[in-house]
């Protein structure tokens, strides 16, 4: 089952930092929305980025970048992995965003049924 969260669910009164741990530390893809904003932002980068990828290199979950708008991205945490779209264009950039929107689902896809055949191997074994 997929569903989806977001640092805007965070309830009035939560604490924030305890909470996006807490959704960091159960996901099985964590998909990092890639854009100047983002990286700008202090809480993304030095929590949610930094958390990611430890559980990503850890084995604990699969990070998938995936590029909003054009930025520097080199030497960033996540710069070693794949991203999408697959051809490092920023989903801004083209020409028919739609077509980006569906080269990111069906990468979220591939990757969300290896996850699932891998979780079914190990369960069978």
């Amino acid at each position: 089952m997929i569903t989806s969260w977001d640092s805007r669910q965070i309830l009035p009164g939560d604490e924030r930092e305890q909470v996006i741990s807490q959704q960091l530390n159960t996901a099985d893809i964590i998909l990092l929305l890639i854009s100047p904003d983002a990286i700008a932002d202090n809480t993304c980068y030095d929590l949610e980025i930094k958390r990611a990828m430890e559980r990503h290199q850890a084995g604990e979950a699969r990070v998938i970048p995936i590029l909003l708008r054009p930025m520097d991205w080199a030497g960033a945490p996540f710069s070693q992995l794949d991203v999408l779209p697959k051809n490092k264009q920023p989903v801004t950039t083209w020409a028919n965003r739609d077509e980006a929107f569906r080269e990111i689902s069906e990468g979220i896809r591939a990757v969300a049924i290896e996850l699932r055949r891998m979780k079914e191997r190990a369960i069978a074994h």
